[in-house]
């Protein structure tokens, strides 16, 4: 499991590589994709970092300006750039959607090379139970109503263990 900076307690067996920023969540992803059998990606990354890091404070009352700026720069796309590489690997990403989701998810399912991806919408934030619709690269549409997580898990999981690449 690699994990941004979050307050989670890491599930028990499982190894977890903690990160901080974006290029070194793709760091962390692809060093531990070299040795899988399925990657899924259940969290996105920041689009925009800042151009430059200070390495202090930022003391607005030194400058005296009434306004300031920050240059944003992309931040890696890891998950396409990972399944960029995949192979006959399993890769199943996931779409928060608050609307047109369908639309939306087939597109990035498209866009970044996914086998799946899940969809669900803000409702499943900080819940325990979700609605989701896995759609699959060859069209399928499985849509699951207020199930559990762990319902939820073990499909997912299903999908890694019946895995068979077209």
């Amino acid at each position: 499991m690699i994990a941004g900076p979050v307050h989670l307690e890491t599930p028990p067996d499982v190894r977890r590589v903690d990160v901080v920023s974006a290029r070194e969540m793709l760091s962390a992803v692809r060093d531990a994709f070299r040795g899988a059998d399925a990657l899924f990606m259940a969290a996105a990354v920041a689009d925009w970092r800042p151009r430059r890091r200070l390495s202090g404070k930022w003391r607005a009352k030194d400058g005296g300006a009434e306004t300031a700026s920050v240059d944003l720069v992309r931040n890696p796309d890891v998950l396409a750039t990972v399944a960029s590489a995949k192979g006959s690997r399993l890769v199943v990403g996931f779409a928060l959607e608050t609307s047109d989701g369908l639309r939306r998810a087939r597109a990035k399912l498209e866009r970044k090379g996914l086998d799946y991806i899940v969809l669900n919408d803000d409702s499943a934030l900080n819940a325990r139970r979700a609605t989701v619709t896995i759609i699959g690269r060859d069209g399928t549409r499985r849509l699951l109503e207020n199930r559990s997580k762990q319902v939820l898990a073990r499909v997912l999981v299903r999908l890694a263990v019946d895995w068979s690449p077209a």
